[in-house]
This record gives C-alpha cells, structure tokens and sequence, in this order.
C-alpha cells in the first residue's frame, strides 16, 4: 500500500517506483523514473528534503514533517523511511517508502480544535468575569481564540454608520496581525470595501466562510496581503451588540478549510458571550452612573438644609 521508490544516491534521480508512488504522486512510472528526489516536494521543503536525503544515506531515520506534491499541485502530508544504502548491479541505491498520513493529520486537527475550545472557552469566561470594559472584553476574547496558535489571527470589527460605513477595529490578536495595518474596511453595498466576507456579514447578519483565500472572488482585493502573512481560510461571524449595533468576529488560519462544524459552533458561541458580557457591562455603567448621580443628589439635599 505505501510508496516506495528506488533513488540513485550519487544523482538523487529516481530509478525505479512501484504503482502506489504512481497514486501517491499522480505521475506515471516513466515520468517519475529519472526526476530528482527533492522534485516530489514542494518547493519551500527541497532544500530541507536534500539535507535530510544526505543524512539518511549515513544513518536511517524516519520523517514525518514532509509533504509530496502531486502532479495536480495539491501536497499530501507524509511519513517516509529509507532503507540502508544497498550495492545493485554496481549502482548505490537506497528505497524509500512514502506513506500518506492525511488522516492522521486530520484526526490531530480536530483534537486540536477540541482542546482549543475547551482552552478558549474557559479564558472567555474568566474573561467576562474579570473584564472592566467592553474594549477589554473584545481584547481578551481574541486572545482566547488565538492563543494556542491554531488560528493566526481574530478581530472585531463594529459597523460605523454615516456615509462611508466603515467597518472600526475595536480588538486583535494572533501571529497575524500585522495584516490588519492600514487596512480600510466598509459594510457599505456599494463600496469595493464593503464587498468582502466582513462587509457582507454585516449587512446580511449572515455567517461567510471562506474555504480558500485564493480562489474566492470576494477575497480578490485582500489576496495578496493574505498571501504576505500566510493566510489560507477565514471565518466570518455576525455579532449583535446591546441596541442597534451591528459587529462582526473575524478568524483566520493558515491551514485550508480550516473552518468545520464544531469551531464555527464555537465562534457562534462565543459571538453570544461577547454581546451579553458587552451588554452587561453596559447596564453595569448604567447602574454606576445612577448610583452616583443619587449620592450627587442627596449631598445637594444636604447642602441645601445647612
């Protein structure tokens, strides 16, 4: 079942692959017969895959942090082992074994995200908590999301009114998020701003799930900015703050299609908590204020009695 491929170690060429390396790869056993070793890689991985080659030739040694790029560009995770060098037909040689761990990687993402949550959850609600301001609340729930590195960057954006309708960011966090500097966004219809995934979910209040930053259209104006910080997918959830305010939480990752049931849940979730804590905090305010426009009463009282 795995893929095993015959590599000259003096040339690094492949000299021979059994059928599995032709499904592995999607090339067939003629065009793979001859390509160097590292050209099975993607690109930002080849010089690693050669150092990695030359130690494997003097002690071998497992791998499981390489991709293979098919033929059709997608790149599959893999675990490969070689054998010991062995002598044929006066010909150095070595057979390394490719196996396809995308399943494994899979079931190790949504552990990831479940651990995440639970992580997530429990610093939003210390969070609300604690918090003192709605700006504080926002910082601290973006740091939540971010703060296991599963996502690179997380942002609330509240929806201005007047002409232009900007979009104001009102709290960040991640690796990521250099991305936001300088960028305008508008929730406006008849804007270019406003025809992204953040302005449309304002307006229509309405999740946008953007699988592959690179081929959905809406993204176009933000594409390359994306590309600089290595953003793949994005998650847009609408928030409803206390009155008529209108928000959005937005979340990005570096992986593709990174944005499945249970963490779209949990942003839903957690876009909940940030408009009641911000709500709360807002009657807090109201409650203070009256409390002390009642003490500034009573000493006016007593002022006036003296």
């Amino acid at each position: 079942q795995d893929a095993k491929m015959a590599v000259d170690t003096a040339a690094g060429i492949l000299v021979d692959v059994n059928p599995a390396a032709e499904a592995l790869t999607g090339y067939s056993r003629t065009e793979l017969i001859g390509l160097h070793v590292t050209m099975l890689h993607p690109e930002t991985e080849r010089a690693r895959v050669e150092v990695e080659f030359r130690k494997s030739m003097l002690q071998p040694a497992p791998h499981f942090d390489f991709h293979i790029q098919r033929k059709d560009g997608h790149c599959v995770p893999v675990a490969i082992w070689s054998t010991e060098k062995l002598e044929l037909a006066g010909r150095a040689l070595i057979i390394s074994q490719f196996r396809d761990i995308s399943e494994e990687k899979e079931r190790e993402h949504r552990l990831a995200t479940q651990n995440w949550a639970l992580s997530a959850f429990s610093v939003a609600s210390l969070a609300l908590g604690r918090a003192q301001s709605a700006e504080g609340l926002m910082q601290s729930i973006c740091e939540a999301i971010t703060r296991e590195s599963l996502y690179a960057l997380a942002w609330i954006g509240i929806a201005e009114d007047g002409q232009d309708k900007n979009i104001r960011i009102a709290a960040a966090a991640g690796s990521a998020v250099g991305y936001l500097d300088g960028l305008h966004l508008s929730w406006a219809e008849g804007e270019q701003r406003g025809q992204g995934p953040a302005g449309i979910c304002i307006r229509t209040e309405m999740l946008q799930i953007v699988d592959d930053v690179e081929t959905l259209p809406v993204f176009n104006p933000w594409r390359e900015r994306a590309k600089q910080f290595g953003i793949r997918s994005s998650a847009f959830v609408p928030l409803h703050f206390p009155g008529s305010r209108q928000g959005v939480l937005g979340v990005y990752a570096e992986r593709l299609n990174a944005f499945g049931i249970a963490p779209i849940e949990i942003f839903r979730r957690l876009a909940e908590q940030i408009a009641h804590g911000i709500h709360a905090l807002d009657q807090k305010k109201l409650l203070e204020a009256e409390r002390l426009n009642r003490e500034e009463t009573q000493k006016q009282i007593g002022r006036a009695h003296v």
